[in-house]
């Protein structure tokens, strides 16, 4: 089975319902085991986002914001929250736009990408229901580092750097309880082995 993580749970709402809902009615359309485990995004104007805002949107309601995570949920899919900004200072991870998005969607079914660890644990002790998948922002291209990650009973998955998409030394080398807990990028906004990776993520959070 292939299982998807689609983008756009806020700004294409109702797109990706109804393909959720094409693949459950009309399995025949499709690749035999295709399924959408998740789909992730945010809720636009969040500040613990990594980037990619666009202003044409305004900020959710909190009947929006229940009404978007019931409908996927009810479909059997997680909304998951992407927080990649790397660039947060401590005070804003108090901001009320944000923490009321985080108390909304806990229900132990929705999902969070985290990369800061800070910002990680703020959410742990106040919202300990949702499931936490490691980003691929971390840029852990050291194998070591990869096996660290996957060893981490904190993170339900663990999103692989893309630049170890094809190694497939180290892919074959995982356990199948470590490959079943890999996810791969694979609408990466930088080419393989770029040197500026990093630095992109700093920018991408610092003018978001």
């Amino acid at each position: 089975m292939v299982r998807y993580i689609i983008p756009g749970f806020y700004e294409h709402t109702e797109t990706n319902l109804r393909l959720i809902e094409l693949i459950r009615d009309r399995p025949e359309m499709f690749r035999e085991g295709t399924a959408i485990h998740a789909c992730y995004g945010n809720f636009q104007f969040c500040i613990f986002d990594g980037g990619r805002i666009f202003s044409r949107y305004s900020p959710a309601s909190k009947e929006q914001v229940n009404a978007i995570s019931y409908d996927f949920n009810n479909l059997g899919v997680p909304i998951r929250m992407v927080f990649t900004n790397n660039q947060l200072k401590e005070t804003d991870y108090y901001d009320r736009f944000a923490n009321m998005l985080l108390e909304e969607c806990e229900n132990g079914f929705n999902e969070i990408t985290i990369a800061d660890e800070n910002l990680e644990k703020y959410i742990r002790e106040r919202y300990p229901q949702y499931n936490f998948i490691s980003s691929t922002t971390k840029c852990l291209t050291s194998p070591e580092l990869l096996k660290q990650e996957l060893s981490n009973e904190n993170y339900y998955m663990v999103c692989l750097d893309y630049n170890l998409n094809r190694n497939m030394k180290l892919l074959q080398s995982l356990t199948e309880e470590e490959k079943n807990k890999c996810e791969f990028l694979i609408n990466a906004i930088c080419p393989p082995g770029c040197p500026h990776r990093k630095e992109h993520y700093r920018l991408n959070s610092l003018f978001s």
